[in-house]
């Protein structure tokens, strides 16, 4: 039975996510701590509903809904529990990570947001798994702004007080990819009580489905595009903070150059020409970081038998 206010609720997006979504409630039952398992759907046309309902302990809610984003915050609106968990449902809590979150929150109960490390892997054969980039120093979960900018947001590996969302949230809708980054650049900027452990707390799966987590990424220039208004947004907001508009400035010429070769890759001349008038706005001196970038992408490019990087990525794991 979950109990009235338990302390944590996990909150599970979900649509048409039937091939993964067992694995995903599965990764959080007997791990000795009692919570609550939220699954927002938002109108599934595949098994979804069928699987999440055959688990007693799930709290479903199905609706049309504007998005990720606006089904965690749903989510989050819904939640009994004293702590949020954002678990996607094609990833995993990886064994013993509500009981170290547990023990941390007892052990520093003023803690407002506990991050753990985070790794991604991707299946290579039928139960051998390929590990894509791990998250495991103290340096790398520190909630600063160069982490999170320049860095893995990781917001799936870190535990947030419910009080605490409500004051820094929602997740802004305008942004349909990186809107997790936008919360937690405005988190930090509130210096909240914060808390890393070392414990392994989220696993992503890389797959060619996932949003952001594949090779080869349909939606690079959406996320590209998304990532540079959040640096344009937080540079204006945080004006006064000499080192914090370093690291935006940073972020953003990083994601212009990404753009621009990008553009280059797929002739796409008018992509190009904004992508430079936008990065040249922000730092007069960006030209010159292209121009390096450039020099050292153009062989390889050519090598590739001018296919972009996703592109032969794509085609050697297919």
């Amino acid at each position: 039975m979950i109990p009235d206010k338990p302390m944590f609720s996990i909150i599970t997006p979900t649509l048409n996510a039937s091939a993964t979504l067992e694995d995903a409630v599965c990764s959080a039952i007997g791990q000795g701590v009692e919570y609550e398992h939220l699954i927002m759907d938002g109108c599934s046309s595949d098994r979804t509903l069928e699987i999440a309902q055959s688990f007693p302990h799930l709290t479903v809610h199905s609706g049309r809904d504007r998005g990720l984003y606006d089904a965690m915050n749903r989510g989050a609106f819904f939640a009994r529990g004293e702590w949020l968990i954002f678990l996607q449902a094609d990833d995993w809590l990886p064994e013993g990570t509500l009981l170290a979150l547990r023990d941390a929150i007892r052990n520093n109960p003023a803690a407002e947001i506990i991050s753990g490390s985070a790794e991604a892997v991707r299946q290579v054969g039928d139960e051998l798994w390929e590990n894509q980039w791990a998250r495991t120093s103290e340096s790398d979960k520190a909630l600063t702004f160069e982490n999170i900018a320049l860095g893995e947001p990781m917001i799936n590996a870190r535990a947030i007080r419910k009080t605490l969302f409500k004051k820094i949230g929602p997740f802004q809708l305008v942004y349909s990819l990186a809107s997790d980054r936008d919360f937690l650049l405005k988190l930090v900027k509130t210096v909240p009580n914060a808390l890393t452990i070392e414990k392994l707390t989220y696993r992503y799966r890389w797959h060619e489905g996932s949003r952001t987590m594949n090779a080869g990424n349909g939606l690079s220039r959406k996320l590209t595009t998304e990532n540079l208004a959040i640096a344009e947004a937080h540079l204006r907001e945080n004006a006064g903070n000499s080192t914090a508009c370093a690291i935006f400035k940073t972020w953003h010429a990083r994601q212009s150059t990404q753009a621009g070769l990008s553009a280059l890759e797929a002739f796409d001349f008018p992509w190009f020409i904004g992508t430079c008038l936008r990065a040249t706005k922000v730092n007069p001196y960006w030209a010159f970081i292209f121009l390096g970038e450039f020099s050292m992408a153009f062989w390889g490019f050519v090598k590739r038998g001018f296919k972009t990087r996703s592109q032969n990525q794509f085609e050697s794991q297919s």
